[in-house]
């Protein structure tokens, strides 16, 4: 699943994909064919999420997971969730919305 965001405060949004049969989301910063961060975070089932969770100026993954209606967000690109909670019902569509780094 496709991904977007500005993984390394460079204010330039970034490329992603999350990889639900491994839970492994794979990033890249400057559109080349490396990748620059990659972190296993999520079940095959979860809904990827990236917004900026603790105002560090960055995007930062998180999932949605549709069967319990819970977020897990995640602000270091670790493979623990630093934020969880359950917010909507069960098989809900998670919106996040666009952040305007300007703004910030």
């Amino acid at each position: 699943m496709p991904v977007v965001g500005d993984w390394d405060v460079t204010g330039t949004t970034g490329i992603g994909v999350f990889r639900p049969s491994t839970g492994t989301w794979y990033l890249n910063d400057n559109f080349s064919s490396t990748v620059d961060k990659q972190v296993k975070f999520g079940k095959s089932t979860d809904t990827p999420v990236v917004g900026d969770w603790n105002k560090a100026g960055h995007t930062e993954i998180g999932v949605f997971r549709p069967s319990t209606g819970y977020w897990y967000l995640n602000y270091n690109f670790s493979t623990t969730a630093d934020k969880e909670f359950r917010f909507g019902k069960t098989y809900d569509t998670p919106v996040v919305p666009k952040m305007n780094w300007a703004e910030q």
